[in-house]
């Protein structure tokens, strides 16, 4: 089973490792001052890379251009208990893909 670490630095500073990897994360602070992401967005980042690695995967298993893909992730906040309340992936292709393309795609298969 993989693992991931997660210590408290100082604030709201973290430190999070997994295997030989080390991402700071942080809550901007009144001065302004950041040592990384903060929680959120690495979740959403982590999010759109995923997207965007199978999303990849799949344009390349089918024989279809994948170079230049992009994914852009957006997200709001709801309150009462503050969390993620929505979360939504938009991939920009290389090419234009057929309809049929498209719908394999979304599901994931050839």
């Amino acid at each position: 089973m993989a693992t991931v670490t997660v210590a408290h630095l100082a604030d709201e500073k973290f430190r999070v490792e997994t295997r030989d990897h080390l991402v700071l994360v942080d809550q901007p602070s009144d001065d302004g001052t950041e040592i990384g992401p903060t929680p959120v967005e690495l979740l959403v980042m982590a999010l759109s890379a995923c997207a965007a690695h199978y999303g990849v995967a799949h344009l390349r298993s089918a024989g279809l251009p994948a170079d230049g893909l992009a994914v852009r992730g957006r997200w709001s906040m709801r309150s009462d208990p503050p969390r993620v309340g929505r979360v939504e992936l938009t991939v920009v292709l290389p090419a234009p893909l057929e309809p049929e393309q498209q719908a394999r795609l979304r599901a994931g298969t050839r």
